[in-house]
């Protein structure tokens, strides 16, 4: 439901308020505040709770999939995640997106440019469309998770230093700054979708963004 738009979201309204018989419509948000309130007031709310690291590494192990400790880590007992981040590149995506973020907190764009081009426009497993869309449902788990380990002053998280660099950035601006730098990247990437502008220029003003470098 986060992607609709505005005609989409009319639509779903009228539907919920004359729903077909014998019909269950089960609708997926991972905003919920993002969702309008007349959307909200005609559904029932089911919260899914992250799966435990011991249940995350039973999923992994029932795909027959390499890396499962990684993974387990990564997924923040999010199993699909952990899907997604294994085809994006594993823990060599994953290592790369960490330089990647520490790089921003320096204002230092070589690394993000990098790895926009090798893991995401060009990566070698997925289609285009389906490294973007990946890509930024990762993005999108990741800031919100780190932001809040960060406010939460929690430091036992994550692999490596991905702690640090996560402090680091974020603590180049207050909390509320980066809610609103979420915001506008989100529009940002309606924008392009909906008008098929350049993927890599948008990529590119993500990262500024990210860096604080598009501070209005």
């Amino acid at each position: 439901m986060d992607d609709l738009t505005a005609k989409g979201a009319n639509t779903l309204l009228k539907i919920l308020e004359e729903p077909p018989s014998k019909c269950l419509l089960i609708l997926i948000s991972h905003n919920l505040e993002g969702v309008l309130p007349t959307l909200r007031s005609r559904s029932q709310t089911l919260q899914f709770p992250a799966l435990s690291l011991e249940e995350t590494a039973q999923v992994f192990k029932g795909k027959k999939i390499d890396n499962i400790d990684f993974l387990s880590t990564v997924s923040a007992g999010r199993p699909g995640l952990g899907l997604m981040i294994n085809d994006l590149g594993g823990p060599i995506f994953y290592e790369n997106f960490l330089k990647a973020m520490a790089s921003l907190g320096k204002n230092d764009l070589r690394a993000p440019h990098n790895f926009a081009d090798t893991f995401i426009l060009k990566n070698k497993n997925l289609a285009p469309d389906l490294a973007w869309q990946n890509f930024f449902e990762f993005l999108n788990h990741w800031v919100s998770y780190a932001l809040t380990q960060v406010q939460k002053k929690k430091t036992d998280w994550g692999i490596q230093n991905e702690s640090t660099i996560a402090t680091d950035l974020f603590a180049t601006r207050r909390p509320d700054k980066w809610v609103a730098s979420w915001f506008h990247i989100q529009d940002l990437l309606r924008t392009t979708h909906v008008y098929s502008l350049d993927k890599k220029q948008t990529l590119l003003c993500v990262f500024h963004e990210l860096a604080g470098l598009h501070q209005r």
